[in-house]
């Protein structure tokens, strides 16, 4: 019972983080500064492992997306709420998940399918590159059960 109770309160709190759009950091060069400043983070991505119809844990992905030169970023903004809710709803869809491991990502198939369902939110051309910035799960170190 309390499992679940802490498991309810973690996914409460971790559900509303927003799509952030990361301005530029301190420090570093100019087109360092510059490509941050063209970028969408998607922090908190709630992955589901779901392992013979059994959900056995969650992995939290933390993106970057890249936009490309020609997109208007305050309007790529404007639409992360979108954006979001297109990624929560597509990796609950299509698994991204390790086919071996229960705490880790198949991390091309993560950024295949980031890419592809920001393209549709924010159009066809907008996406240059998704990097995962970082995975944590609620259970670590669990290889996968058959």
């Amino acid at each position: 019972m309390l499992r679940a109770l802490a498991l309810v309160v973690l996914l409460a709190l971790a559900a509303p983080a927003p799509v952030l759009a990361s301005g530029p950091g301190g420090g570093g060069e100019k087109s360092g500064e510059a490509e941050s400043a063209r970028a969408m983070d998607v922090m908190n991505l709630i992955v589901p492992v779901v392992r013979g119809g059994r959900l056995v844990n969650y992995v939290f992905i933390n993106a970057r997306i890249q936009l490309t030169p020609g997109t208007d970023i305050w309007r790529a903004r404007d639409k992360g709420h979108f954006l979001r809710d297109a990624l929560l709803k597509a990796v609950h869809r299509q698994p991204v998940v390790d086919a071996t491991h229960d705490d880790a990502i198949n991390t091309p198939a993560a950024q295949a399918l980031i890419a592809s369902v920001a393209r549709q939110v924010l159009g066809p051309n907008s996406v240059r590159s998704v990097e995962i910035m970082s995975t944590s799960s609620l259970k670590q170190g669990r290889s996968a059960r058959s």
